[in-house]
């Protein structure tokens, strides 16, 4: 009896250092341990394609900025799925407020970027949304994934960046958006958008402090 009192303590006390461990880890590497397969960017573009073909072909447009536009896609992905507004490292607590609240997405807050005043007759080759926070795999990559980036094209499609190549994609999109119009004061200051927190991943498993 005592010793399988012994065996039943020293495998719980085993399985609580293994949580806390495994825990700790998370904790200290958010970039890596994010909820995946959550903020599928390639949903989003199905929503911005629905959007677009009730609105002749313009994508979603606000004053009130970016964050506004992308709420604006709620009745697209399902209210419930506002997830795919934004991206890894976030969560949809600004457009949960916003909603409860009445007031306008604060763009800071936005987990991922959206370029608005773009539409279907755009070049294919723009991108229209991206990732605020590289993170490793980003959203569909394996967990050990390169530090790197999703983008959403203008025709649908998605890639992946790797990090090391960003500041090379910057320039070139820069480039593409003035060539469609807009400013390039406007165009850098998309690409200049700074992540302002991070959300620890795996949150069913790892809440609390």
């Amino acid at each position: 009896m005592r010793r399988r009192f012994k065996v039943i303590a020293l495998t719980l006390i085993t399985i609580v250092a293994i949580v806390v461990t495994w825990r700790t880890v998370v904790r200290m590497y958010p970039l890596r341990f994010h909820d995946r397969h959550t903020h599928c960017i390639k949903q989003t573009g199905l929503g911005l394609r629905m959007y677009s073909g009730d609105h002749g072909g313009q994508f979603p447009n606000s004053a009130n900025g970016y964050g506004d536009a992308l709420l604006l896609l709620a009745p697209y992905i399902g209210s419930n799925s506002l997830e795919l507004l934004t991206g890894p490292g976030y969560d949809t607590r600004v457009f949960d407020e916003a909603r409860s609240n009445n007031h306008d997405v604060a763009e800071q807050e936005c987990g991922r970027v959206y370029v608005q005043g773009l539409s279907e007759s755009n070049a294919p080759d723009i991108v229209i949304l991206f990732d605020r926070l590289a993170t490793h795999g980003a959203d569909h990559g394996p967990l050990w994934g390169q530090l790197g980036r999703e983008m959403l094209f203008v025709d649908g499609h998605m890639e992946f960046v790797a990090e090391s190549n960003w500041s090379s994609i910057v320039t070139a999109q820069v480039a593409r958006l003035v060539e469609a119009g807009l400013s390039a004061e406007t165009a850098k200051w998309y690409y200049a958008q700074e992540p302002k927190h991070v959300v620890q991943g795996w949150r069913a498993l790892f809440s609390g402090p």
